[in-house]
């Protein structure tokens, strides 16, 4: 005899595949943010470094006010990039997208086994509920984010 399979819900099916689709896109996500703030960081190091090699031919071949004028601006530039990222909140950002990634794959774990315990009709229809919440709150913290 051929037991009757269950019927999973809809809405326990979308969430699984909105749990599914922030776990493999919240990692490149963050990654991207990261890689702008390399960007930022080393585009700071690059005006620091150009700043240092050439304060003294600045300093040697101008009237002293306009070279003093020079090499505060630049550095003030290099000063400017390196904390644009926090200024910006994008490191905060960061942060909160690499524990998104972490809440969405532990969505997801707890979305499968409940649809799995659902079909095998050992799961209750709260312990269904329960996932799908806990998933609508992870998904209420990306939308804070603007995702």
């Amino acid at each position: 005899m051929s037991q009757l399979v269950r019927a999973v819900p809809r809405r326990l099916e979308e969430a699984i595949a909105g749990a599914r689709h922030w776990s493999d896109a919240m990692p490149r996500e963050a990654s991207k943010l990261v890689r702008t703030i390399r960007n930022y960081n080393g585009a700071s190091a690059i005006v620091s470094g150009i700043t240092g090699l050439t304060a003294w031919a600045v300093i040697s071949q101008s009237s002293e006010i306009v070279a003093q004028v020079v090499v505060t601006l630049v550095s003030f530039l290099a000063a400017v990039l390196v904390a644009l990222p926090t200024a910006l909140g994008m490191r905060e950002r960061c942060e909160k997208m690499l524990t998104l990634c972490g809440d969405f794959t532990a969505a997801y774990d707890e979305l499968l086994a409940a649809r799995d315990g659902w079909v095998a009709g050992t799961a209750p229809p709260q312990q269904v509920g329960e996932a799908i919440r806990k998933f609508d709150g992870v998904n209420v913290k990306k939308a804070e984010l603007g995702m």
